[in-house]
């Protein structure tokens, strides 16, 4: 079941990468009018910063409980990849964060009625194409989105 999990999502945010037509970056965000600025956009822009503040508190009230968080513990059994947020955020936060800063690197976002993917095209020379996808994710509930991990596309 995991399996086929991991399968689906890749094949989904494959897709999404494809589809995603607005890139942003820090920079180029400071300059634009905030109302031009997609929601999607805006909400990363925080999380992602409070990431690099290491502000918990802003964090675990803006995440599920459990949240998907790729390579944080490394344990025996590969197919784990849930964890208590609150654990991530103490204890695994550059982990989670998987790069030296996140709100100055360009990354795309899509966005529909249930779920938000911040993607991030990292070039890695060992990667099997030259690069890997990192993707952040987001997930409705109660008409609000709320953080539910962190994952990568090989």
């Amino acid at each position: 079941m995991i399996q086929h999990f991991k399968i689906l999502t890749s094949i989904l945010i494959i897709q999404l990468l494809l589809a995603c037509s607005y890139s942003s970056n820090k920079e180029n965000n400071k300059i634009k009018d905030s109302s031009n600025i997609s929601f999607a956009d805006s909400l990363w822009m925080k999380f992602a910063a409070a990431i690099e503040e290491g502000n918990l508190e802003f964090l675990v009230n803006n995440s599920f409980d459990t949240i998907q968080c790729v390579d944080c513990i490394s344990e025996n059994n590969d197919e784990k990849e849930f964890y208590q947020s609150k654990i991530i955020f103490q204890n695994y936060l550059d982990k989670l964060m998987h790069l030296d800063n996140l709100t100055n690197k360009e990354f795309s976002t899509f966005m529909n009625d249930s779920i938000i993917r911040v993607s991030y095209n990292i070039k890695w020379k060992t990667a099997p194409e030259g690069a890997y996808g990192l993707v952040f994710s987001f997930a409705k509930k109660n008409e609000k989105f709320y953080f539910d991990g962190m994952f990568t596309i090989p």
